[in-house]
């Protein structure tokens, strides 16, 4: 059809209610509600594809290539990470350490003190309880210490504790395992967590086959005890037998025991000098 000399007028927007100069006899829209209406067409119309054929083959061949890069993109990652993973390499080395011992085993999300605690209700009552399967996890952690020790007896001094966890996931809190793992190695060495010392904590995120890597390690060979006057660490061997006290020591040190104890006065008979002259004080008559 050829334009008329005049074009073909102006008409208000469907949509959008501005006036606009049409470019063809029927045209509705304006130059941008045009555009937004040919979208909404086109999606319509796919739509109705999917409903009655279950989607287009292109649909379905442009999925399938967005799949695969994704796949691929994702393989490339891993390799890049899986290549620049820490373990144990991001662990102090303590060379002048008496004794150290390493182990690692997975991590899952569960050793987290978020998951330690579940609630429950009995006769329409909450309480709470641990888990089983996190306390197995606890026992299997105990273990593979004990399997490190072998026959060494873990002393009771200063023990410091290096950990380096891989998360699964970014949004997770390396620092919330800490407590869990530190109370299972507690029952492995069979020393109280009160002379725990944490090292160094470090976290990487690994998404496949993530693991938590532990690192122990003593600076002494005998066992110690604080001193209840004077607050020092001392060795047991500087403390005395006591069978009522903790691991059959008294709570305070000898030097302590020593220096406050009362001492005893020395009483003369009225009738006797001092023992040191030698000569009685018999009177004269």
């Amino acid at each position: 059809m050829p334009i008329p000399v005049g074009g073909w007028g102006f008409r208000e927007c469907e949509k959008c209610k501005a006036l606009f100069e049409k470019k063809a006899p029927v045209q509705r829209f304006c130059v941008n509600c045009g555009k937004w209406r040919d979208k909404a067409r086109k999606i319509a119309w796919q739509r109705e594809q999917d409903r009655l054929f279950g989607g287009s083959a292109h649909r379905r061949e442009t999925e399938g290539l967005a799949t695969s890069r994704r796949v691929k993109r994702k393989e490339r990652g891993e390799a890049i990470g899986l290549k620049n993973v820490k373990a144990f390499s991001s662990l102090p080395v303590r060379s002048d350490a008496k004794k150290v011992i390493r182990f690692e085993f997975p991590n899952d999300g569960y050793l987290s003190k978020n998951s330690l605690v579940n609630m429950g209700m009995v006769s329409g009552k909450p309480f709470t309880f641990v888990r089983k399967d996190i306390k197995k996890r606890k026992e299997a952690i105990g273990l593979l210490v004990m399997a490190q020790l072998g026959s060494y007896v873990w002393p009771r001094s200063k023990t410091f504790i290096d950990i380096m966890v891989q998360k699964h996931m970014v949004g997770s809190d390396a620092i919330n395992v800490v407590d869990t793992v530190c109370d299972a190695i507690k029952k492995g060495l069979d020393v109280d967590d009160e002379w725990f010392c944490i090292g160094t904590l470090d976290w990487e995120v690994v998404k496949r086959d993530p693991k938590i890597y532990v690192q122990i390690s003593t600076f002494d060979h005998e066992h110690q005890k604080v001193c209840g006057c004077c607050w020092q660490i001392k060795p047991e061997l500087q403390f005395g037998k006591d069978a009522q006290g903790i691991h059959g020591v008294h709570h305070e040190c000898l030097s302590c025991t020593s220096a406050f104890r009362p001492k005893k006065e020395v009483t003369l008979d009225e009738n006797q000098n001092d023992t040191g002259s030698g000569v009685r004080g018999d009177k004269v008559t």
